[in-house]
């Protein structure tokens, strides 16, 4: 699912307005999950990959059958201060 990072300063810096976040079935329903943070690489944002690396990256199943929620913020290239030209995660 895509969430909006507006609150967490989406949009200012070098955080992306949007970024993701997979909640397994049972978290859905209730259950008790623990979080796992996965910050993705180097010229990977939104705008060079789309969301790809939160679909693709495979921990979206490890997280279902472990009650793992995963969270996916996204960060944007930046020319300026905070000089981010990679849009690495630093």
């Amino acid at each position: 699912m895509r969430f909006d990072q507006t609150p967490f300063g989406g949009g200012a810096d070098s955080i992306a307005k949007s970024g993701y976040i997979y909640v397994p079935t049972s978290c859905q329903e209730g259950d008790k999950c623990r979080l796992h943070v996965s910050f993705h690489g180097c010229q990977q944002t939104e705008a060079d990959i789309g969301n790809a690396y939160a679909v693709n990256a495979g921990l979206n199943e490890w997280a279902e059958s472990n009650r793992i929620v995963v969270l996916y913020p996204y960060i944007v290239k930046s020319e300026l201060f905070p000089e981010n030209p990679e849009g690495c995660f630093e």
